[in-house]
């Protein structure tokens, strides 16, 4: 295959799926890797960040060989939404990811109800526990080692790119910060209110930038790719429509 292509890669819950786009828009291969999550409790929702990140190489690897000589443009990512991963120093994972199906920050709703009404509109999301800043008010009372050791917070696509460009500062998109219960769509930036009532320093947040930005330059399979920060599964799905 020759030509020119640009690849999606869909972050999901239970897989995750690269499918590569001629420049008219036209799905010319696609390749799928399924994984499950973790349920170390009754109502917790985790996996091992590595797990996205071996599955992300196989797919790429599995559109290599469909795509022969193509040359990739560009690779963009979209993901589930909600999750919380906290990385080190290093960029490593402290603890596995948190995922939006968790029921266990249940009781740190009450926080977000304490707010002052136009702080609570502001957020323009309903409360609920698999949102990001319940799910950091729960790791506060119940891990603050791990908040503790944490030098940023990443959502769970974010945490897929950044893998791919060690060493790039932390980012996400408006649409991924939308949903997590900590940002102010009015003021369009992160909410001091709900962030304190998550009990966090706001120096973990990411920096939130456009979703077409190019974040970095990959090595992948088909060489070196830019590759944009991306944005959430549900409002790109929309998009697409």
């Amino acid at each position: 295959m020759g030509g020119e292509v640009l690849l999606g890669a869909d972050l999901g819950t239970s897989g995750l799926k690269v499918v590569a786009l001629d420049l008219t828009g036209s799905v010319v291969a696609e390749a799928e890797q399924a994984y499950a999550y973790d349920r170390p409790a009754p109502g917790w929702a985790e996996i091992d960040v590595r797990t996205w990140g071996t599955a992300l190489d196989r797919a790429l690897e599995a559109l290599a060989a469909q795509l022969g000589g193509a040359r990739v443009r560009a690779l963009g990512f979209s993901g589930q939404m909600h999750g919380v991963v906290l990385v080190g120093d290093d960029g490593a994972p402290l603890r596995p990811a948190l995922l939006w199906p968790d029921q266990r920050a249940a009781p740190e709703l009450d926080r977000w109800r304490r707010l002052g009404a136009a702080e609570r509109a502001a957020l323009a999301n309903p409360l609920a526990p698999g949102m990001t800043g319940p799910m950091l008010a729960w790791l506060g009372v119940h891990e603050p080692e791990v908040l503790r050791r944490a030098t940023a917070l990443l959502l769970p696509k974010d945490a897929v790119r950044g893998a791919l460009l060690p060493g790039a500062p932390p980012v996400t998109d408006r649409s991924d910060a939308s949903a997590t219960l900590l940002w102010d769509v009015v003021s369009d930036d992160w909410s001091a209110a709900a962030v304190g009532a998550a009990g966090i320093d706001p120096a973990l947040l990411p920096a939130v930038r456009p979703s077409a930005e190019v974040a970095g330059t990959a090595l992948l399979p088909f060489g070196e790719v830019p590759v944009v920060v991306g944005g959430a599964d549900t409002p790109l799905a929309m998009l697409a429509a």
